[in-house]
């Protein structure tokens, strides 16, 4: 699109995408290589992949034994997890 000699609100229609959505990608201070490479949606996680493994394992554990995990128990768990670590 910033090759090419078409105004933004063409290129927009062009391709589908919201002409504020152009503009805002293209004021942003982050290299486009490195927005492209490397999206950031979202939070940062909170548990590196040790931790998300052992709570994966404390789910899965209860499970095994027939003692089903509601999503409310399974937030409870996470949030047992992340203060101790």
């Amino acid at each position: 699109m910033e090759n090419e000699n078409y105004s933004i609100r063409a290129d927009g229609i062009r391709y589908g995408i919201p002409e504020s959505t152009i503009r805002q990608r293209l004021k942003s201070s982050t290299p486009r290589v490195n927005r492209l490479s490397s999206p950031s949606f979202g939070r940062l996680p909170v548990f590196n992949k040790e931790q998300e493994s052992m709570l994966k394992d404390k789910v899965l554990k209860a499970s095994d034994l027939y003692h089903g995990v509601t999503p409310r128990q399974c937030k409870s768990i996470a949030f047992n997890l992340a203060e101790k670590c």
